[in-house]
């Protein structure tokens, strides 16, 4: 039922299934405003697998009608228009765009499922491509098979094996030589099933959460939430004033609009209980990086990558047991914010455990001066020394595979609760 749900309704676009739905304004095509085939190739398997012939018809077609126009299979097209023509990245004979092409007839048509037994068959085909269809000498380990396929729909009437009708839709693995598959499918559908077919939407800008006074610029149809909770939205002025907190609390704001979109959140707005938060430079232990950013708190910042302290150590005071927020005041400059993968990743240690991933996102090419914060990491402190590590580990590489690096400023650690 809920796959069903998942197939029904997620929203699809005339020239395909997004990659994201709405869309983010000002962000060139690629992922955002973006339809990939191999991704619509999944969509497709998707849909077939719960038999829905709409969503399938529809995502067969935005595969096969790049393939024909193209004269080519894409890596991606832009969901506005259909066309490769304004892609931020692209390229001809994409692999996995050809591989989800081909799973088309492997997946979907013949409905093959690969497993330790043997491939086992649930095909569906769309009424419309009702018909006989033949795939020769198809390798499976020590066997060469003839597979033939009649009818239309999703369940299987008849399956035979060297021409003997089989009980379970599967060609068991062990069978050596060369082999003929013979299916006929039952020709029904199930009329119930929808698609949720939308035009390309964008969503509301980001709220902007000014830097240096922590305000909206506006209010005007503005969701709040308040740590992960919808908040009263007519409070913002007071949040965003000199609202003071006895616990840690986030603040999130969205924009909405008329027709219910709603943005991104905006850069969460934390109010820190003074009493419980501390602030430790990086620098102090470690010997200040000259990277000539500016604009950084304390005497300077220490460079992290992976030949330069790809591992810090620091041991910190706290005043009480409880859990706490640990974040990073840094700076990546090593690429744009919706390409490349430079990506900065670090593990944090608390007292020798394992406490979760440090990101430092890339947040613009050359802009080493902007200092933002990384993802908050909840871990347990106990009153007195404490051990902090961030490691480089194996499994921190990103995608780049060489430039993982980051500036780090300071540490800031605020208590949640006991």
């Amino acid at each position: 039922e809920r796959q069903n749900r998942i197939v029904n309704n997620t929203p699809v676009t005339p020239y395909g299934a997004p990659c994201i739905y709405p869309q983010i304004p000002d962000i060139p095509p690629y992922h955002n405003n973006g339809i990939w085939p191999f991704v619509e190739a999944y969509w497709a398997w998707a849909a077939a697998k719960v038999g829905n012939e709409k969503v399938l018809l529809h995502s067969l077609g935005a595969i096969y009608r790049q393939a024909a126009l193209f004269l080519t299979n894409k890596e991606n097209m832009v969901a506005e228009s259909g066309d490769y023509a304004g892609t931020a990245i692209n390229s001809d004979r994409q692999l996995w765009s050809v591989a989800g092409n081909i799973a088309m007839v492997y997946r979907v048509f013949y409905g093959m499922n690969f497993t330790p037994k043997g491939i086992e068959f649930d095909p569906f085909i769309p009424q419309s491509f009702a018909g006989e269809k033949t795939l020769s000498n198809f390798t499976y380990r020590n066997s060469i098979l003839n597979i033939v396929i009649n009818g239309y729909g999703s369940s299987v009437k008849t399956f035979k094996l060297d021409g003997v009708e089989q009980e379970h839709h599967v060609f068991p693995s062990d069978l050596t030589g060369k082999h003929t598959i013979e299916i006929t499918l039952d020709e029904s559908m199930d009329e119930a099933q929808d698609i949720n077919l939308v035009a390309v939407a964008f969503s509301p800008d980001t709220p902007i959460l000014d830097n240096e006074n922590n305000k909206i610029a506006e209010n005007k149809n503005m969701l709040v939430y308040r740590n992960g909770v919808l908040y009263d939205n007519l409070v913002i002025k007071n949040i965003t004033g000199n609202y003071e907190s006895n616990t840690l609390e986030e603040f999130i704001f969205v924009k909405q609009s008329e027709g219910g979109l709603q943005s991104f959140g905006s850069r969460p707005l934390i109010k820190f209980p003074a009493k419980s938060t501390h602030i430790i430079e990086a620098e102090q232990h470690i010997k200040s990086s000259e990277y000539s950013a500016r604009d950084y708190t304390g005497t300077g910042y220490v460079y992290t990558s992976k030949e330069n302290n790809p591992n810090l150590e620091y041991e910190i005071m706290i005043p009480e047991t409880g859990t706490y927020s640990i974040e990073f005041s840094y700076s990546n400059g090593a690429g744009p914010v919706n390409t490349d993968n430079n990506c900065g990743i670090r593990t944090l240690f608390a007292n020798n455990e394992e406490s979760g991933a440090v990101i430092f996102a890339q947040i613009g090419s050359g802009n080493w001066s902007n200092w933002y914060y990384s993802n908050a990491i909840k871990t347990r402190l106990v009153k007195g020394s404490n051990t902090l590590q961030i490691k480089l580990m194996p499994y921190n590489e990103n995608m780049d595979g060489e430039i993982n690096e980051a500036l780090i400023d300071h540490i800031r650690i605020a208590k949640i609760t006991d």
